[in-house]
């Protein structure tokens, strides 16, 4: 599946999840290091990450005991690790809740799948490669051959240019079927006793999405394994377009950084293991959730915003970040010479056609000198003054806090602030920064706390969050 569908489907689920049958709880907390409190599942597919050791795979596997899966499809020590202790799930069936918990009389519960491919892929193709009459045991077995969408998805998961896919679903030889695939990449033909590992895994999956009845709850454990990065992200792409089309809900564990980065991260969970016991968290953002992971966030630039000079640009950063903290992870800012240059640099900015973007960003008092800015990606900052004397003013008029804020000495900033009177609101900033650094306190932080004591005045807050729903319109069609 291409980016573009891809993206359609991700945006579908958003739109659909809550309709799905789905967990929407669980309660493991009487079970031995698990989270002592109910962990909410948001949405209908779910990563459940962490570090090794923190009870991911035992949370998982619980959860497949307690829908109706087989223990010895999931594991062995299945019963062991619920032990005698107490676990529940609620789940949307059906649009209502329902509950169920260990050793009490099961509800009706939706159909359940689930999908080791870590464990079993490596198991079934020994077997195959074992089997001395290969050729007479399919024989034993109808063909079904892929058709051709089917087959240029593969192709595309992993990596080969398939002429066809037939796979044979064999019974007997294992507690369930098992798939055994054939295809021809290239003119050449080979079977699954042949494949390597990664390959084998990418189709046992595709097989069993492929089986998933309408409504069912998938339980995937670490859908990566031996799977290549791009096709980790093929694979969740078709998990996201199975539970879609057939109204599904899946929940995961996962080290991938790959099948996260397509996971909204409100919609997954962090499990952790500290001094005091073991804890459940979601991720504020996809970078934190990356970093969990072991994976260090590469932030993209999307664009750059200008500004007149450096209180705008403090001002401008404290403003955005208080409505939007991220966003400059992902945007640049800088300073030019004055309004002129920055209606130039917005008016000859190339088109990148949304991937770089280019923001102007003018002090609020130039709003007055009605600057022909229809058309451009231009809005001012809030207020009515310019941004150092707005600061100016928010920390004159409140200078306590602006003392015990910076943990300043009170007597050293009012001596230091009664030299300053005579001079405009430029020079004066100018002057309170270069003070501050003598004394290890940065621009930032002067800005921080100055922005801080401006936007709790009167009526500030709603000037600015109505300024930065402009600004956000503004950058999103720039």
């Amino acid at each position: 599946m291409r980016d573009a569908r891809a993206g359609d489907m991700w945006r579908a689920i958003s739109k659909k999840g809550i309709a799905h049958n789905r967990i929407t709880s669980i309660d493991a907390t009487h079970l031995p290091n698990t989270p002592t409190t109910p962990i909410l599942i948001k949405g209908p597919i779910t990563a459940i990450a962490g570090l090794n050791g923190v009870g991911k795979s035992t949370l998982l596997h619980c959860i497949g005991e307690l829908l109706g899966i087989d223990s010895s499809v999931i594991s062995d020590d299945v019963a062991h690790q619920i032990g005698a202790g107490d676990l529940k799930i609620s789940l949307m069936y059906k649009g209502e809740e329902i509950w169920v918990e260990n050793g009490k009389e099961k509800p009706e519960l939706p159909p359940s799948t689930w999908i080791n491919s870590a464990v079993d892929v490596p198991i079934i193709t020994a077997r195959f490669r074992k089997e001395t009459n290969l050729a007479e045991l399919l024989e034993q077995f109808e063909a079904i051959d892929y058709d051709y969408d089917e087959v240029k998805q593969l192709s595309w998961m992993v990596g080969k240019t398939y002429d066809s896919c037939r796979l044979y679903e064999i019974e007997d030889i294992f507690p369930t079927p098992v798939p055994y695939f054939k295809v021809v990449a290239n003119g050449v033909e080979y079977g699954s006793e042949t494949m390597g590992l990664g390959e084998a895994a990418i189709h046992y999956i595709c097989w069993q999405l492929r089986r998933v009845r309408r409504g069912s709850v998938i339980l995937l454990e670490e859908p990566e394994s031996y799977v290549s990065s791009r096709s980790q992200a093929a694979i969740i792409n078709r998990l996201a377009e199975v539970c879609v089309t057939e109204g599904c809900s899946a929940i995961l564990t996962t080290h991938s950084s790959q099948i996260v980065s397509k996971i909204p991260p409100a919609w997954c969970v962090v499990l952790s293991s500290i001094k005091s016991g073991a804890t459940w968290a979601v991720p504020k953002s996809s970078d934190g959730l990356a970093e969990v992971l072991g994976m260090p966030p590469i932030h993209e630039k999307k664009g750059i915003i200008v500004v007149e000079d450096l209180a705008a640009l403090l001002f401008c950063k404290q403003w955005v970040i208080h409505f939007k903290w991220d966003f400059f992870k992902n945007w640049r800012i800088t300073t030019v010479n004055g309004v002129g240059d920055i209606l130039k640099s917005v008016e000859n900015f190339p088109d990148c056609k949304g991937w770089f973007r280019i923001v102007g960003v003018l002090d609020a008092e130039e709003k007055a000198k009605k600057h022909q800015i229809d058309g451009l990606a231009v809005c001012y900052l809030p207020g009515d003054d310019p941004p150092d004397m707005l600061l100016r003013k928010s920390i004159l008029n409140d200078l306590p806090s602006f003392v015990n804020r910076l943990s300043l000495d009170s007597d050293e900033v009012t001596q230091k602030v009664a030299s300053l009177d005579g001079l405009d609101h430029h020079e004066w900033f100018n002057e309170l920064l270069s003070w501050c650094s003598s004394r290890n306190i940065g621009a930032e932080q002067v800005a921080n706390v100055g922005f801080t004591l401006w936007r709790e005045m009167e009526e500030n807050e709603k000037i600015a969050s109505s300024c930065f729903n402009e600004f956000m319109t503004v950058a999103s069609r720039a």
